[in-house]
């Protein structure tokens, strides 16, 4: 064997630096051939200034030995060096020492063009890819011709310069690791644990390559967690996707982190990014595309601001904190995002695409024996058919193929997908089709019960302790009843079962419905500490092992809790959006909501004049609100708003959404326009605006209308079917007069099967209402009153008398209902004599043809004066 390979270099000269040493030593020595002249001394002081160099930054001691030896060989056209594993040495010849020439034969004697080409190792080791790609981007890679190797190999004097030094020892000890030569240890370059900016980065210059931001002087690394203080780090220039080294960085307030990057695809990823009441901003061209990735989380008031260009955030947004958007350019949220605090758009557009699930399994995707994940964990997830399992093609599935498992087939994924702990937030997602109870959905396990503990799957009804489980739907620690409580999973149909968790509230949803589960029956009993997931087989869940047997599709599992709309989302078919539901979100002037293609649900809606929230064509937004809040602005679009909770929302805005507006719950209180309307029992409708398209009221629900000097007025341009209680209140203060009329509703036309409710129903009569009017009358509320002139007189039985037969409800202050007859007469005279309290000044029911007109065709609608002619 030849103990000593030569690699021949380039002579150049270049300034000293002298620095610190580490524990583990190189030395060197000037060997033979030196006169005691300025070539020596200028040899001494290279090799001293590099190998110092070395020391500082790590242990290179490794398989050569420490020490190095430098001769002179005037023979030597430049500089040469072997291997000093193999007894190599530094030569110098032709070439004058100095540090560049002598770092370029340090690095051969290390090992460089050496011991690599005669061992054949390759330059695209993990840590030697992970440092240059640090250094350079994304897909940077070394290059070599087996001797040489570039960048930062310091071939050549024009590659000299401080920064390129640090990097050519940084990526020197990545490969020496690599070839397992030397130390797989963290160099001491890497032993601060907490580091920050030491100052802004200017212009050109960016802390995710360069020593010279940090406070401890050297490259970030993932040893330690970093933070900006109250200056800007930027991110690099260039084309490439960037990754931060470090294991995590904070955004302190004052603090900013600004992209500065190329292009459209590139992005930029951190392990985890905390803005803590800080900004992260676009500041480059509004050409250029600014794809945040990796993992986020929110303290405080975070600002997004789109203000050269347009964001788009691909990591999960997570933590306590609060979501800012400004900026007159897009910012697009793209994952499974679950902040605890609320949302603002303070300028330009936030924008929500189809939630991007952690994992997803079509098995329309089968290479061979994988199955690919098609969700945002992308490959690491993929799965494997296990054990028997086999693909049922095209047509076979709920939609496309599906998975046929049965007596032990499994798809292994070999990876934790995502935290399924009692205490978390996830959602897991499968549709099935099985006649046989007493199969694993889904478990989490290292592949053995001893580890798991995360198991989901149906029982067989016979109960714990029979070779099965109980019967429904179970979790390990615990199950759900499914045959008293809802509907059969195991009929031989397709269903879809939905588990989630929210922060230890379980819940199981079967089609869309759901189930409530409590701790008792459905608590875990182990901590989440399984590496891989299987679907259709668990391991020894309690009484052995428990193995699906049916077919499965579209298996799908997301990194946070999932509402109850949106689980009926799910089941519809719909794409989830990647706001939290638990979020409030407010709207400045000028700016926008956009929840086109998506479904979203929020916890409340806040929205000044001159804002708006975008539908599209396929976009449903639903307001979940427990507390009251108002939105000025325009929703626009054709599709679906829905109001659920308990609290008020009231639409100020001359909106011209033309889909469906849904008040499911709580109230909505119209002030502005709205489309095709739909109240549900239990929710109510109030206000003074105008419905563009029909309006129904469930039976249950409830139309609310002040009445006052200006009474609320409905408008609906279409057909109005009303099945509900028509719930009336006096404003404080105002007394009508008897027989005065207030039109509370308009439609082109009615079917009017309102009842009276509310404090001062006993007020009013609907006998004045029309084919296309709702209308009150101020009636005097004494039974009897049949004239309504606030005595029960003598008047009044001429009045039931001459009405004897006529409809229920024809006469006023007739509190009996049913035909006309003999209990309206005994309701008279039991109360003959009564007087009210009203003004008894009788009145005449006006005509309400040019009411009717009036409502209809003027907007914005107003209120209408109570009339008597």
């Amino acid at each position: 064997m030849n103990y000593r390979i030569l690699a021949p270099c380039v002579a150049l000269c270049c300034a000293a630096l002298a620095c610190g040493r580490a524990d583990a030593q190189l030395t060197f020595s000037l060997a033979w051939g030196w006169q005691g002249d300025a070539r020596q001394d200028a040899a001494w002081t290279a090799m001293n200034n590099i190998v110092n160099r070395y020391n500082a930054y790590g242990d290179f001691t490794g398989g050569n030995g420490s020490h190095v030896q430098a001769a002179y060989n005037p023979g030597v056209p430049t500089a040469q060096a072997g291997y000093g594993g193999w007894g190599g040495i530094i030569e110098y010849g032709g070439t004058w020492p100095n540090d560049r020439v002598t770092m370029h034969e340090l690095d051969h004697w290390l090992g460089t063009g050496t011991y690599s080409n005669a061992q054949g190792r390759s330059w695209d080791g993990q840590r030697a890819v992970s440092i240059l790609e640090q250094f350079d981007g994304v897909g940077a890679r070394v290059g070599t011709d087996g001797v040489h190797f570039w960048p930062y190999g310091m071939n050549y004097d024009n590659e000299w310069s401080e920064l390129n030094a640090r990097r050519n020892v940084a990526l020197v000890y990545a490969l020496r690791a690599d070839w397992g030569i030397g130390s797989t240890a963290n160099p001491t370059a890497w032993n601060a644990t907490s580091v920050s900016l030491a100052g802004s980065d200017p212009v050109g210059r960016s802390g995710f390559n360069h020593y010279s931001s940090w406070s401890d002087g050297e490259f970030a690394h993932p040893n330690a967690d970093y933070s900006t203080g109250a200056h800007d780090l930027r991110t690099p220039n260039g084309y490439p996707s960037w990754t931060f080294a470090g294991r995590s960085l904070t955004v302190n307030p004052g603090g900013r982190l600004l992209y500065n990057g190329w292009g459209h695809d590139g992005r930029v990823t951190f392990k985890n990014l905390i803005v803590d009441n800080a900004t992260v901003r676009h500041d480059q061209y509004d050409l250029d595309t600014f794809r945040l990735a990796g993992a986020v989380t929110l303290t405080g008031d975070a600002t997004f601001d789109a203000g050269q260009g347009d964001i788009f955030i691909e990591a999960a947004v997570t933590g306590a904190g609060s979501l800012v958007k400004t900026g007159a350019h897009d910012l697009t949220l793209q994952a499974s995002n679950d902040y605890a605090g609320a949302t603002t758009i303070s300028r330009g557009t936030l924008r929500l695409a189809p939630t991007r699930l952690v994992a997803e399994y079509t098995f329309d995707n089968v290479r061979g024996d994988s199955v690919v994940n098609l969700g945002a964990g992308g490959a690491p997830m993929n799965g494997v058919l296990a054990n028997g399992a086999t693909i049922v093609p095209a047509g076979g599935g709920r939609e496309g193929s599906a998975v046929s498992l049965a007596n032990g087939a499994s798809v292994n994924i070999n990876n934790g997908v995502t935290d399924l702990a009692p205490d978390g937030n996830w959602a897991v997602s499968t549709w099935i089709k099985t006649a046989s109870a007493g199969g694993a959905l889904l478990s989490k396990t290292n592949g053995g019960w001893e580890y798991g503990n995360t198991a989901f799957f149906l029982g067989d009804g016979l109960g714990a302790g029979s070779g099965g489980q109980p019967a429904g739907v179970r979790w390990a620690g615990g199950f759900l009843q499914t045959r008293a409580r809802g509907t059969i999973v195991t009929d031989d149909q397709w269903r879809q079962v939905t588990y989630v968790n929210n922060g230890g509230v379980y819940t199981i949803y079967i089609d869309g419905e759901p189930l409530m589960a409590t701790r008792t029956d459905s608590g875990f009993s182990n901590a989440d500490i399984g590496s891989m997931v299987q679907l259709g087989v668990a391991n020894n869940p309690g009484d052995g092992a428990l193995n699906f047997n049916g077919l499965m599709d579209s298996v799908q599992i997301y990194g946070q809790s999932l509402s109850a709309a949106q689980a009926m989302a799910l089941y519809e078919g719909q794409r989830l959006g990647t706001l939290p539901s638990t979020t409030t979100v407010s709207v400045a002037s000028g700016a926008t909501l956009d929840v086109n293609g998506v479904t979203q649900e929020i916890a409340g809606l806040d929205g000044a004049a001159g804002s708006s929230v975008l539908l599209g064509n396929r976009g449903h937004l639903i307001v979940n609100s427990a507390a009251d809040a108002a939105f000025a602005g325009v929703i626009s679009g054709s599709g679906a708003v829905t109001k659920s909770g308990a609290g008020t929302l009231t639409l100020a805005g001359a909106n011209t959404l033309s889909g469906i507006t849904t008040v499911a719950a709580g109230v909505l209180e119209l002030d502005g326009r709205i489309g095709p309307t739909k109240v549900d029992a239990g929710a109510t409708l109030r206000g003074d605006g105008q419905v563009v398209g029909g309006l129904t009221l469930a039976a249950g629900s409830t139309l609310a209308v002040d009445v006052a000097a200006s009474t609320d007025l409905l408008a609906v341009t279409g057909a109005a079917t009303l099945d509900g209680v028509l719930d009336v209140t006096l404003d404080a203060g105002f007394t009508p007069t008897l027989n005065d009329t207030f039109t509370v509703l308009t439609a082109a036309s009615l079917v009017n099967n309102l009842t009276l409710g509310g404090p001062d129903a006993s007020l009013f009569s609907l006998m004045a209402s029309t084919a296309t009017e709702v209308i009150l009358t101020a009636v005097s509320g004494l039974p009897g009153d049949y004239n309504n002139d606030g005595l029960v007189d003598a008047a009044d039985y001429t009045v039931w008398r001459d009405n004897q037969g006529a409809a229920e409800w024809s006469l006023p202050n007739d509190f009996n209902g049913g035909p006309i007859g003999a209990e309206q007469y005994a309701a008279w005279r039991s109360n003959f004599g009564a007087n009210a309290a009203f003004d008894a000044a009788a009145a005449s029911v006006p005509e309400p043809t040019a009411a009717v007109a009036a409502a209809l065709l003027a907007w914005p609608p107003r209120r209408r004066r109570p009339h008597a002619t």
